[in-house]
């Protein structure tokens, strides 16, 4: 599991370089309104998450995009994240820095 979570925080970190730093951001590229119902995906991720749709992420957001992904997690596959796996694929990444 940890090593899905690591690929989930690359991406995040390639979606960093290129500007796409907000939820609503992130969101719109990872499920397009073409595959999904985009704007409840948002919402999903700003309330489980507990950061704002619009907040601006940098690398330095590490417990943010922690719980990004876990949130992220549970959209995709309806049952909680083992917190515990979503940090450990953190570590094992290098894009997003740790605070």
């Amino acid at each position: 599991m940890s090593y899905g979570y690591r690929a989930a925080f690359v991406t995040l970190g390639t979606y960093l370089s290129r500007g796409w730093n907000t939820i609503e951001k992130i969101i719109a590229k990872w499920a397009p309104p073409t595959e999904s119902n985009t704007l409840a995906y948002i919402a999903s991720v700003e309330r489980w998450s507990g950061v704002p749709r619009k907040k601006i992420l940098t690398a330095a957001d590490s417990a943010e995009y922690i719980m990004i992904v876990a949130a992220m997690s549970f959209v995709e596959n309806g049952v909680n994240a083992d917190i515990n796996q979503v940090k450990a694929g953190f570590t094992l990444q290098t894009k997003i820095k740790v605070q």
